[in-house]
């Protein structure tokens, strides 16, 4: 129910679906005077190079906004409709991993937590995130996902900046890097598993 960004004459949305073949992350409304929207044609759009870059400019800006500090509810992302692939295993286990991100981060910022309780519970976190992205991988793989292999390439980036995150002595520093690696696992959402998961609803998984 936040609102991301008002259009004004002239501007646009449904640039995922130009540029991605998906289905928008956010949701519009009309003003009570409504408004005169016109639909283009996605191949026309794509022909003309300084509308594609136009295109992939605001597609950057308003994936950003959605991992914005301001829109979340707490001080790390939580679950929102709009990181949501439309595979409802798979989007349980996002629902899963983003309240164990919450107990995590609390592990992380409470007094007198001692170093090897909070070392266990980012393990924890760890482990269960390399086993979601593992079914992850096995379900585009059993329904013949194009993109698995660059899909579980991403995987193994991701996986790298959790696995170097490290109990320091400061908890503060965790307290950011796990924030950071949070961002950038929820652009990877709104991006990468939104594409699996259009081609699986395709072939009648949801």
């Amino acid at each position: 129910d936040h609102i991301l960004e008002t259009l004004d004459p002239g501007d646009f949305y449904g640039e995922s679906g130009v540029l991605q073949d998906l289905t928008a992350f956010y949701r519009v409304r009309t003003g009570s005077q409504g408004a005169e929207v016109y639909r283009v044609n996605r191949e026309m759009l794509l022909g003309i190079p300084v509308v594609r870059w136009k295109l992939c400019e605001v597609h950057e800006r308003r994936t950003r906004m959605l991992v914005n500090q301001r829109l979340v509810s707490g001080p790390v992302p939580g679950w929102r409709y709009e990181y949501r692939t439309n595979v409802e295993a798979m989007d349980a286990q996002h629902r899963e991993l983003f309240a164990l991100a919450e107990d995590l981060h609390a592990t992380i910022v409470s007094d007198g937590v001692g170093e090897a309780e909070m070392g266990g519970a980012l393990e924890s976190y760890i482990e269960q995130t390399e086993k979601h992205f593992a079914d992850e991988l096995a379900l585009m793989q059993e329904y013949g996902f194009p993109g698995s292999g660059k899909h579980g390439g991403k995987h193994a980036k991701l996986l790298r900046s959790l696995r170097q995150l490290h109990v320091r002595g400061d908890a503060s520093d965790l307290d950011v890097d796990f924030t950071d690696f949070l961002r950038e696992w929820v652009t990877h959402l709104l991006t990468e598993d939104r594409r699996y998961g259009g081609y699986l609803n395709d072939v009648g998984v949801s």
